[in-house]
């Protein structure tokens, strides 16, 4: 049964951030970075309990591409 992934404005304002911050030194990795976190997040329709579990916060999840984290 697949998912359907929805980005929240902050989680696309932090994905324009992160990859602003990755440009100003190197404007292809920053095009690789985005498009890397935004695969993985949409990995998550088919696979919804991929990441590890965050102890701090009940039901929520984390996928990690170091150094960045997608939390859900």
């Amino acid at each position: 049964m697949d998912y359907q992934v929805i980005l929240s404005r902050p989680a696309i304002r932090d994905l324009g951030e992160i990859a602003r911050y990755v440009a100003k030194d190197n404007s292809p990795a920053a095009e690789k970075v985005g498009l890397q976190l935004l695969t993985m997040a949409e990995s998550l329709n088919l696979f919804p309990r991929r990441g590890g579990a965050l102890k701090s916060r009940s039901g929520v999840r984390r996928l990690v591409q170091s150094p960045y984290l997608v939390t859900y």
